[in-house]
């Protein structure tokens, strides 16, 4: 999701980049080498048993991570994107009964609780894509300014810091807002998509979103890749629409993403 311009009188940093192939450059930050998918269902989502089998269809066979592999891997320092997996859904209990929430004001410490007693076990590879009942509408903010859930933005993928647990090499939670915005199964496999891909290149982007500014480069650490505008690989493509079919026989609607070798947007294959 891109962030919203704001003013900034400052001149911007020096374009400085770690690693630039393409469009897209690598700031530093950490990826997401063999993504772990666990859906969390918030209420009485939607599409629950089909999302379950299309995220595992989707990170474990679908041709699209192997080029974003080529692509995107960093050889300083080594990072390799393989296929992942997705994994069985759970549902959430003892949330915020409110249909109205604030992500910093409601999630985080909700999300924090639940890695506390265990429910949730973050790692470097795992992302929590959480898919909300209809009815429920989540606020960001974003590069300084609040957005709200399908008038601004259909899925987000963001960053809780969890380094006041000292959990060994997870530093990091990485999570999914997918609101209900009313779409067909296609559509909202589509979004769940964009948001993997970039939950993969650029996990992290969730902590630095809030103080994002186009054009103000380079971006503070732990942003990975992006564009001068601080775009991710999806939000340059988002009307980049194509399908693959799993290994169950399903056809899946996915976004197409940025390709920084071929410079242009790129579905499947």
């Amino acid at each position: 999701m891109p962030p919203v311009s704001i003013a900034n009188s400052a001149q911007p940093a020096p374009f400085t980049p770690h690693w630039t192939k393409g469009n897209m450059s690598y700031f530093g930050g950490p990826l997401i080498q063999n993504i772990q998918v666990y859906p969390l269902w918030w209420g009485e989502a939607r599409f629950q048993s089909k999302l379950e089998v299309f995220y595992n269809q989707f990170v474990a066979h679908c041709p699209m991570i192997d080029w974003i592999r080529a692509d995107y891997s960093t050889p300083r320092p080594l990072q390799i994107i393989s296929r992942g997996k997705g994994h069985k859904g759970r549902s959430l209990k003892g949330y915020p009964k409110k249909k109205y929430l604030i992500d910093v004001k409601d999630l985080h410490p909700y999300l924090l609780q639940l890695v506390k007693t265990g429910f949730l076990k973050p790692t470097p590879n795992t992302y929590f894509p959480i898919h909300f009942a209809q009815g429920v509408s989540i606020t960001i903010n974003n590069a300084g300014t609040l957005v709200t859930s399908c008038d601004y933005f259909d899925g987000v993928h963001t960053t809780l810091n969890i380094t006041s647990l000292r959990i060994p090499d997870a530093p990091y939670l990485y999570y999914g807002i997918l609101p209900d915005c009313g779409h067909a199964f296609d559509v909202t496999t589509n979004v769940a998509s964009h948001e993997v891909v970039e939950a993969i290149t650029d996990p992290a982007a969730g902590l630095a979103r809030a103080n994002l500014v186009p054009d103000a480069l380079p971006p503070a650490f732990p942003i990975a890749w992006n564009d001068r505008a601080a775009m991710e690989v999806g939000d340059l493509c988002a009307d980049a629409v194509d399908w693959f079919k799993g290994t169950d026989g399903v056809r899946y609607q996915v976004q197409g993403v940025w390709s920084n070798s071929r410079m242009r947007c790129r579905g499947v294959e």
